[in-house]
């Protein structure tokens, strides 16, 4: 886990802190957060300020950049037709299952706000989370108004348990150190009941599989110019790398297709596993009610139960152990 940025010492001359009246928590202590008059953003009374930059609340440290370097390098490209077409493709089950009042949905790891486009015409409120802060202003840029942008990490969320109806991450949990911690984090987060969406890379034994592996490899140690160039190299072969999105140059521009290319060879971190692999870890979370899309492995929705265990036992003082 990250260590956000909360070096700051409370000023004995600010005005007294007040506990603000949101669903934000500190990332490390999960204390409930203050807010002062000055500076602007909000405190962990143990941990210091995450403050609000360029109006995003940030719980990340400001040196964290590895991400970061890959959206300014994109800043310009908007989302491939077929990017469109897989982000709506795997939010199905929660537009067109989920009912009652306007939810509030949390997509961990946002990037450039592809999923946060398709959710804004549901009249849900939204929060968009990312670990880069370019991500989240090409996004609020692209996207507009109507959503909230968070500079936060899917391993340490920065909410209370039980804030969303629905939580998902579409990818982005490969990226982490443990994307099982990331998975517990959804979890948490979201209220018994609610959803909870993934979408991981898989692995996968045939040539497309190596050829990326052998990719990888090289490409990983080369700086951020090199690691371009080598993207340009393998852009006419998009097709043949097992992105599942199935964006080339038949459907989008060089740009797009590059962006694509980047974020599967250059990342240090990006594990793959097996559909088996991944709903078994649901339903170790506790998910119930898994739903797979055959089609397009591996996109997997479960439900948090109504009653969770710990929530029983609290119920059941006197239930004898198992």
């Amino acid at each position: 886990m990250n260590t956000p940025n909360a070096l700051t010492q409370p000023d004995p001359a600010a005005p007294a802190p007040e506990r603000a009246d949101t669903p934000y928590r500190c990332p490390i202590c999960r204390q409930p957060l203050m807010v002062s008059a000055s500076p602007s953003g909000l405190r962990c009374l143990q941990h210091g300020l995450f403050p609000l930059v360029d109006g995003i609340l940030s719980f990340m440290p400001a040196w964290d950049r590895a991400f970061d370097r890959h959206w300014e390098g994109n800043r310009d490209a908007s989302p491939a037709p077929a990017k469109e077409r897989a982000a709506r493709r795997f939010l199905t089950p929660l537009r067109t299952e989920a009912g009652g009042p306007p939810l509030r949905v949390l997509d961990a790891g946002c990037g450039d706000g592809v999923h946060v486009a398709v959710l804004k015409d549901q009249g849900w409120q939204i929060f968009g989370l990312d670990i880069a802060p370019a991500a989240l202003t090409n996004a609020r840029r692209r996207v507009g108004d109507g959503w909230t942008p968070i500079h936060g990490d899917v391993s340490a969320l920065p909410f209370a348990d039980a804030t969303f109806d629905a939580a998902f991450s579409f990818g982005v949990l490969a990226y982490t150190p443990d994307p099982w911690a990331g998975l517990a984090e959804l979890v948490r987060v979201t209220r018994p009941g609610g959803w909870i969406g993934v979408w991981f890379y898989p692995r996968r034994n045939d040539l497309p599989g190596r050829l990326l592996a052998a990719v990888r490899s090289v490409v990983v140690r080369l700086p951020p110019f090199l690691q371009a160039r080598a993207a340009d190299l393998i852009v006419p072969f998009l097709s043949v790398l097992p992105t599942i999105s199935g964006v080339s140059l038949a459907n989008a521009t060089w740009r797009q297709c590059r962006e694509v290319v980047l974020v599967n060879i250059a990342p240090d971190t990006l594990a793959f596993f097996s559909p088996a692999e991944v709903e078994a870890r649901m339903i170790g979370s506790g998910l119930v009610a898994i739903t797979r899309d055959e089609g397009a492995p591996i996109t997997l929705w479960g439900r948090v139960p109504d009653a969770r265990p710990d929530d029983k036992a609290e119920e059941s003082p006197a239930a004898e152990p198992e």
